[in-house]
């Protein structure tokens, strides 16, 4: 065999594993395309989940300050409602004062007679 027989045969053998390599380069080159794209999608519509559970988070804080009362309206009410059950024990109070010295004035007089 002649020398250029072997560069003949070692060109065929070049050829033939170039183009097994250019074939596998190719087919992770598409596969590495349909991944970004998969992966931008998935990105995309994660976007637009997200873009929702913020609209939706933002009405329910605005439900909430509207339904809701603040810590300072809170405290005001029940103060407002502490005095109003304290001025309603001291018209208890004084009503059960006044019948038991009704009660007594009563006594007193069936006990005169």
């Amino acid at each position: 065999m002649d020398f250029t027989a072997v560069v003949e045969v070692g060109c065929a053998g070049f050829a033939a594993v170039s183009g097994v390599f250019g074939w596998l380069w190719q087919r992770s080159e598409a596969q590495r395309d349909k991944t970004s794209k998969e992966q931008g999608d998935a990105i995309k519509e994660q976007s637009l989940a997200i873009k929702e559970l913020n609209k939706a988070l933002d009405a329910h804080k605005l439900h909430i300050a509207e339904t809701y009362v603040t810590q300072t309206e809170l405290t005001k009410a029940v103060g407002s409602l502490e005095r109003s059950i304290e001025r309603l024990i001291e018209a208890v109070n004084q009503n059960a004062t006044e019948m038991r010295e009704g009660f007594r004035l009563l006594q007193q007089t069936k006990a005169d007679k």
